[in-house]
């Protein structure tokens, strides 16, 4: 499940670099290690979350993703935002480190909201499947 929100995240950073044509060298490639790393965590914040409320909901499995938002929507979102401070190599005179910053900006917006939307709408999904 935690591939999901990786995987989409991924795919907007690397298609977002191909239409504006950016290329892929060793300083873009880093990238996609730093999307696997806070995705991961994202992912795996939300899912431990997610498990601890529904084996504490037992039957009642109608508001488990609106409280798992509710306890960890802030601090993934916060910690999204933390990471955007890369986003000061925006202001960098040498071109890969600007095209880092803007594109670190746009993978902690992917990755969060690809935790958040994704991850959470195809656990509600599954969630009948899982018990």
């Amino acid at each position: 499940m935690s591939i999901i929100p990786l995987l989409s995240a991924i795919i907007l950073n690397f298609g977002l670099m191909g239409w504006f044509g950016i290329e892929l060298t060793h300083l873009t490639a880093i990238l996609s290690s730093i999307i696997l790393g806070v995705g991961v965590d994202f992912s795996v914040h939300y899912i431990t979350e997610y498990q601890r409320i529904k084996k504490e909901a037992k039957e009642n499995l109608s508001n488990i993703s609106d409280a798992t938002i509710d306890h960890v929507g802030y601090p993934i979102i916060l910690d999204a935002w933390s990471n955007m401070a890369f986003g000061a190599l925006l202001l960098s005179t040498i071109i890969p480190l600007a095209q880092i910053g803007g594109l670190m900006i746009f993978a902690m917006l992917s990755t969060s909201i690809g935790a958040l939307t994704l991850l959470a709408s195809a656990l509600e999904i599954l969630k009948l499947k899982m018990r």
